[in-house]
């Protein structure tokens, strides 16, 4: 396979399986996700930014009463008014009387909602609230053989601008409401430059409730500079793609070379299935003793449900 020339600070290389079979619903084991070893100079880690653990919210307490100047938020896409209710700490009830006219099941992106002013955004969102806002598209929650739900999104930077630190908050709640599971996650990778789609992936662990509802909505980010040079230009080749157990585990394994030599390098393997849905994401990062301009890489993907057809890759290094 022919080395790929990659765009600066990201790779994104599409490699379709050779023998595609219809998607199933059978979920992966754990020991799918242990990785095999690799070089002493090369080993794979794991992204610690989708382990979040879940603090469950009931949302059938009333808070005090609003007072009479009401903060207003701006309905972005992907939110909900139980993602909303969470974040600025409020009662899903009474988000729901401040905003008589607004339908909980059809959120009109770019609709205005009134939100008590004596209210305050959790202490773990940013301190100064930022007016970034980036959509979020195909964002997709699956139980697991352990009770759990990992959940993907996609981040798309329709801006102009570069972006670092992308900060999503998920949430997961049951049929009704009563209870509330919200955690946040950020990106496997630090630089979302403009134009770009970033994966982001967050793991609730059991128990959660089943059946559930999902949303999602953008936190935070940080404006990058491409021109700091904090950042390499990087590029790979694959040398093999190798499927098991029946396509719900692919182990793909490379090498990446650089022009300056980097000290942390960072991998990232995005698993689709045959209906486009984003359905696993594992993330390698060098261990490095000292600077190099190239190195081997081994990536182990599983699918959390069904098939994977197609995977995509994103890397970015540092000096």
């Amino acid at each position: 396979m022919k080395s790929k020339s990659i765009h600066p600070l990201f790779i994104i290389l599409m490699f379709f399986l050779a023998s595609c079979v219809p998607s199933g619903q059978l979920t992966m084991p754990d020991s799918a996700f242990t990785s095999t070893p690799v070089t002493p100079t090369v080993a794979p880690t794991y992204t610690s930014t989708i382990t979040s653990t879940s603090t469950p919210r009931l949302t059938s307490t009333p808070l005090p009463s609003p007072t009479s100047t009401p903060r207003v938020h701006t309905i972005t896409s992907g939110e909900t008014l139980l993602g909303i209710a969470w974040i600025y700490n409020v009662s899903l009830d009474e988000l729901k009387s401040m905003n008589p006219d607004v339908n909980p099941n059809i959120m009109i992106v770019g609709t205005d909602l009134l939100i008590p002013v004596a209210t305050l955004p959790p202490a773990n969102l940013t301190l100064e609230p930022t007016p970034i806002q980036l959509p979020l598209e195909g964002l997709n929650c699956l139980p697991d053989a352990d009770g759990g739900v990992w959940c993907f999104v996609w981040v798309n930077n329709t801006s102009s601008e570069s972006y670092e630190n992308i900060t999503i908050g998920f949430n997961l709640a049951d049929l009704q409401a009563s209870q509330v599971f919200s955690s946040q996650g950020t990106a496997p990778l630090n630089i979302l430059l403009a134009g770009e789609k970033i994966p982001v992936a967050l793991y609730f662990p059991a128990p959660v409730p089943q059946p559930f509802q999902k949303s999602a909505q953008f936190v935070s980010a940080v404006p990058y500079n491409p021109a700091s040079g904090r950042y390499l230009s990087i590029s790979a080749e694959v040398i093999s793609d190798n499927s098991a157990l029946e396509n719900q585990l692919l182990t793909i394994d490379g090498k990446f070379t650089l022009d300056e030599p980097a000290s942390n390098i960072t991998i990232v393997a995005v698993a689709i299935d045959d209906q486009g849905n984003f359905v696993g994401l594992r993330r390698w990062q060098s261990s490095l003793s000292e600077p190099t301009k190239d190195g081997r890489f081994q990536i182990d993907l599983a699918a959390v449900s069904g098939k994977i057809a197609e995977y995509l890759l994103f890397a970015e290094a540092q000096p």
